[in-house]
Formats: C-alpha cells, structure tokens, sequence
C-alpha cells in the first residue's frame, strides 16, 4: 500500500516508513470489503474517489461500515504532479485522505 501514496508532499520519508505509518492507522481494523460509489475528476491532477468501506473490529470481531473520500493526484516516477493523460504517470493516494481513517471506528462504533 506503500508504493500507492504519493510521494509529492512526503518526499523525505522511505516505504519503509510510510508502510510502518500506514500499518499503525489500520490497528484493531480490518478491512473486509469495500465498493466504489463514485469518482469525481476534480482538476487535470486530482480526483476524489468515494468509497464505502466495511470494517471489523479486531477486539471484538464486529463490524461498521464508512463512507469516505480519498483523493489521488497524477504523479510521474519523479513525484511531480501532473495532467491526466500524461503516458509515464500513474494514480497515488494523498496520505492526509488515508490518515482520517485512523481514528474513524472510534466515531462509527
């Protein structure tokens, strides 16, 4: 999952790093099933992807589920952003999106 955030506003940090941060907002959840529920292309570089996502609590094995928006930017292997459509680029999720859901069973259950 590492390798599918942006590297634009986090350039100082290594995967290894970023897996590490990544493993610690999904402790006590799991995710067990997700659907796509709409994508929105905001600008030639971002879209929002909305998502409902289910969860299970490790503690106690039950389940909730979120609706939630990750945005993406465009972004070629040097970690600029650019427009859609550029051949040498690819879709990365903005870390601060994957960050809310830290805390979100906490607001859910």
């Amino acid at each position: 999952m590492a390798k599918l955030v942006s590297k634009y506003f986090s350039k100082e940090k290594t995967i290894g790093k970023q897996a590490g941060e990544l493993r610690e907002i999904f402790v006590g959840k799991e995710l067990i099933d997700f659907e796509l529920v709409n994508v929105h292309d905001n600008a030639p570089a971002i879209s929002e992807i909305e998502v409902l996502l289910e969860f299970q609590r490790e503690e106690d094995s039950s389940t909730f589920e979120i609706q939630h928006i990750f945005r993406l930017c465009y972004e070629v292997e040097s970690d600029d952003i650019v427009a859609r459509g550029y051949k040498e680029a690819n879709w990365k999720i903005m870390l601060h999106t994957i960050q809310e859901l830290e805390y979100m069973y906490v607001r859910e259950g």
